[in-house]
């Protein structure tokens, strides 16, 4: 395997949710839901992290850019059908990569 190196031109906070209401997710599933956050493209990483504990629900920290400007979350429920607390402020990273060159390490 071959793992081309780029730099990280840029991490910073964000935070985002503060007026979004989520979607109820279903007992013994996963499901993705969308927020907007303006600033984000499909090449970014982003890490999220939800402000409170919340039974019968996890969710995937590491959330996808699935258009510009739009992130996605992966809820699970498990015990119940739960509903993701609304109105909260999540805090989130996002790291944005410069495009690897020819000149960049390779392993």
């Amino acid at each position: 395997m071959s793992l081309t190196l780029g730099n990280i031109k840029a991490m910073q906070k964000f935070t985002f949710g503060t007026g979004k209401t989520w979607s109820q997710v279903t007992d013994d599933t996963a499901a993705a839901q969308t927020t907007t956050v303006n600033g984000l493209s499909t090449d970014d990483i982003v890490l999220v992290q939800k402000p409170t504990e919340q039974a019968n629900l996890s969710y995937n920290a590491m959330g996808l850019v699935t258009a510009a400007n739009t992130l996605s979350i992966i809820f699970i429920a498990n015990g119940g059908n739960v509903t993701p607390t609304s109105e909260e402020e999540w805090s989130g990273i996002v790291f944005k990569a410069e495009e690897p060159t020819p000149t960049d390490a390779t392993i």
